[in-house]
């Protein structure tokens, strides 16, 4: 079980540091360009204590929640029923994409900006030292893992408050019910594969594209496909997690999604330049 307690700071305002601004985009369009950080933001930060996936242990950190976020950068629009994503935009492209439905369930999602045991800034990671700056999202919750559909990414410089169909058209399955086979496999891509992988250049770009020039149901079969998405530690090396939690039906779910793509490639070449 992962150990999560919250220190209640309501009225501290965080430190001030340089480069935390992020920018607000609705769609294609700048709405707000914020230092989160800064006194006139109207945040107020806590420490949130945690375990954190990436460092395996136990960490604490100075966040605001991120509902207070959507709602200094979008105000109530980002409730709107017209919307039903938000993608994290990183200084290297990275573009993980959240259900809006995610960031108010408990426990909460959290935008950190510091390491609290720090004077400032993150605690480098790995062999590179990453600089998690300046933004980092954070979750409390047991189940709230990536390897479980719920982004971590750090760096983060923009949030785009978006209609899925209207980004990610290729990936988005057409005039299916939402009790099939189809959409709950796509449920699952969006909430696992996305964020690394792209249906005809939409989406990650960290793994290989699964739908264009040549989508990946036509030269690989069931069988091969259910075992790899389910633990691809078995056959190589790579930073694609195993999927050990999801069952037989599931991976079929996906599977059944990336058919459905294949069959329905909606975009033309026109419009892939």
């Amino acid at each position: 079980m992962w150990f999560v307690l919250l220190i209640m700071l309501w009225g501290q305002y965080p430190q001030v540091s340089e480069g935390s601004v992020v920018q607000f985009f609705v769609e294609q369009d700048e709405v707000a360009s914020v230092d989160l950080t800064a006194p006139g933001s109207g945040l107020k930060s806590q420490i949130v204590d945690l375990y954190d996936p990436y460092f395996n242990k136990t960490k604490k950190y100075e966040a605001f929640r991120l509902s207070d976020v959507m709602m200094r950068g979008f105000a109530e629009r980002w409730r709107a029923p017209e919307f039903s994503d938000v993608a994290f935009v990183a200084l290297d492209g990275y573009q993980p994409v959240l259900g809006l439905e995610q960031i108010e369930e408990k426990p909460e999602a959290w935008l950190a900006f510091r390491d609290a045991d720090r004077a400032s800034g993150f605690e480098p990671f790995g062999e590179k030292h990453i600089d998690f700056s300046p933004y980092y999202l954070i979750w409390t919750g047991d189940h709230q893992r990536f390897t479980t559909g719920y982004p971590w990414p750090n760096q983060i410089i923009k949030i785009v408050l978006l209609r899925f169909q209207n980004r990610y058209p290729a990936v988005f399955p057409q005039k299916v019910r939402e009790t099939s086979d189809v959409w709950q496999g796509f449920k699952l891509f969006r909430q696992r594969c996305l964020t690394c992988h792209a249906m005809d250049r939409q989406g990650g770009w960290l793994g290989p594209d699964l739908l264009m020039p040549k989508g990946i149901v036509s030269y690989r079969d069931d069988a091969f496909l259910k075992a790899y998405i389910h633990k691809p530690s078995d056959f190589r090396y790579s930073k694609m997690p195993d999927n050990e939690d999801l069952g037989s039906k599931e991976l079929d779910q996906i599977i059944t999604y990336l058919k459905h793509q294949e069959q329905h490639k909606t975009l033309s070449d026109a419009e892939r330049q």
